[in-house]
Order: structure tokens, then sequence, then C-alpha cells
């Protein structure tokens, strides 16, 4: 499976820190990720939703964007300026969510093939051993224990 590689940055991580702390401590609310008008907060946007869900924040968040730029700029109120820029803000934060969430579902993924590749060379190892290298380690395991083999003296 040729599956594009994802560099989350440091400097996404950043931003993404940046954003998310302002939308928490602002109380930022958003709207609209699924069916019905769902508030959630960034919490939840963080912890609790899905990679799909994240998805449909973006897109309605980018709908609602297009529709302010559709706009002629002598129309846009002060009001409107101002909602374009939060909900910009809003749109990034949840790319840098999407970003995250798939570099994350990435790791996880290569680490999980990384341990099912050494479990598979640990075996192969062990099973090329000779009898004798079986022995000299198990004499080694038991050397360790010192001399275990006389009656332990109750007092």
């Amino acid at each position: 499976m040729s599956e594009q590689k994802i560099n989350f940055t440091k400097e996404n991580q950043d931003r993404l820190n940046q954003l998310a702390g302002d939308a928490l401590f602002k109380g930022t609310i958003f709207k609209g990720g699924s069916v019905g008008n769902t508030e959630t907060n960034i919490y939840d946007l963080v912890h609790n939703c899905q990679i799909n869900t994240l998805s449909r924040y973006h897109s309605n968040l980018k709908k609602e964007i297009a529709a302010i730029d559709d706009l002629d700029e002598w129309s846009l109120t002060d009001h409107q300026k101002r909602k374009k820029a939060n909900l910009e803000k809003q749109k990034e934060l949840i790319n840098l969510l999407i970003g995250y969430k798939r570099f994350r579902e990435q790791e996880a993924a290569t680490r999980k093939e990384y341990l099912e590749k050494r479990a598979k060379y640990n075996e192969l190892k062990e099973n090329t051993k000779t009898p004798e290298d079986r022995l000299k380690e198990l004499e080694a395991d038991l050397a360790t224990y010192g001399n275990m083999d006389a009656e332990p003296v109750a007092e």
C-alpha cells in the first residue's frame, strides 16, 4: 500500500496548539459538523470527533466563507468581515486537527507494522539457534540464581 507520508511539522503543532488554546479560552463553539446543526467545543473536536466529522466541519466552514466572499466588498459590514476572519481561523484549526489525527493514525500503523516485523525477526532468529546456543543461554540464566539446589533451612 503506497500511502502518502504525512509530515505534521513542529510549526503545524505549534499553530494547532495556539489556535486550540484560543478556542478553549474564548469558549468557541463549532457548528454544523454532522446531521442537523450540532454544536461542539474544542475538547470534543480533539478527543471525540473522527476525521470524517472534522472533514464535514471543514467543508461547511469553506461554504460559509465562500458565501461571504460572494458578496461585493462594498456591501460587507464590519460584522461580516469579523465573522469571515473568525471562520477562517476555525477552518485552519479544523484543517490542522485533521492533519494531526491522520499523522497519529499513520504513526500508530507504522509502529504496529514495525512491532510485527520485529516479532517475526526475533522468532526467526530464535529458530536458527542451535541446541548448544540455547543450552549456553539457559546456563547463563541459571547462573544468575546462584546455588538454589540446596533445600532452604528453616530457622
